[in-house]
């Protein structure tokens, strides 16, 4: 489905499932096809799950320029306003965390629950690693940037999961355009002193073995957000979803469904 915000800018979604809304937001250069059925469906028998392209990503349009994280924000939220949603639960994953922490700051009153993964408050917190430059290689080489995003004992042991994880990639690439937006919106994020204001329950998850946002990002969150909860995940890359998809849905599951 599509959906048209103005000034050029156009998203693609999909809906899942029925019940209490939650916004999946994607990370750098990665479109809603690399949520896995296998991640969305346990949420799904609950909530509606909604995911969609950024802007300027997969089938979602965009005009050139700047983009910034504030800009991110406000498409979720004119997203929010076209499918008639006053507040849903928010879940951000890596660049998407910070898109959700932005509309959590921005928007109070919009959100219900909050789920930050793999994420920082601010890039001046990202120690600079060579192997988050391969990240802009997602589109030409999305194999050798699985390394950078796994583990190297799920990458040995799943190898199927992570051709699947390559092919999503090739067969979605980001645009140089987009890429380059994005970059710019990352290198310029900083909220490490308005994320105290947030007072919505937030859940934080993390794995120790993340070579893109250090895991140490995720205690800095779990200090700053007053009503969080840190889980992390031993020996896990970036992208936890993958690698510990039953534990991690079942906790964002328990997360979303017990009283504030």
């Amino acid at each position: 489905m599509q959906t048209n915000l103005g000034n050029g800018v156009s998203l693609k979604y999909e809906l899942h499932g029925a019940g209490y809304p939650l916004i999946l937001v994607t990370g750098f250069g990665a479109t809603l096809d690399l949520w896995s059925h296998e991640f969305i469906q346990p949420m799904a028998k609950l909530f509606q799950v909604i995911t969609f392209d950024n802007r300027g990503i997969g089938g979602s349009m965009a005009p050139p320029g700047q983009v910034t994280m504030p800009l991110y924000a406000s498409d979720v939220i004119a997203l929010m306003d076209q499918l008639g949603l006053a507040k849903a639960h928010l879940l951000g994953i890596s660049m998407g965390g910070m898109i959700a922490q932005q509309v959590a700051v921005s928007y109070p009153n919009r959100v219900s629950k909050l789920i930050l993964g793999a994420t920082t408050c601010s890039s001046k917190l990202i120690r600079k690693n060579p192997r988050i430059a391969s990240l802009v290689l997602l589109k030409w080489m999305p194999r050798f940037a699985m390394r950078a995003m796994l583990s190297k004992d799920f990458i040995d042991t799943h190898p199927q999961s992570v051709d699947r994880l390559a092919q999503v990639a090739r067969d979605h690439p980001a645009s140089t355009v987009a890429i380059k937006q994005q970059s710019s919106a990352v290198k310029h994020y900083d909220l490490a002193d308005q994320v105290t204001a947030i007072r919505v329950p937030t859940l934080i998850l993390a794995g120790t073995d993340d070579q893109i946002i250090n895991h140490e990002n995720s205690d800095i969150l779990a200090k700053k957000i007053r009503s969080s909860h840190l889980i992390k995940y031993p020996g896990v890359g970036h992208l936890f979803p993958l690698e510990r998809r039953e534990e991690s849905t079942a906790a964002i599951v328990k997360f979303l469904t017990q009283p504030d």
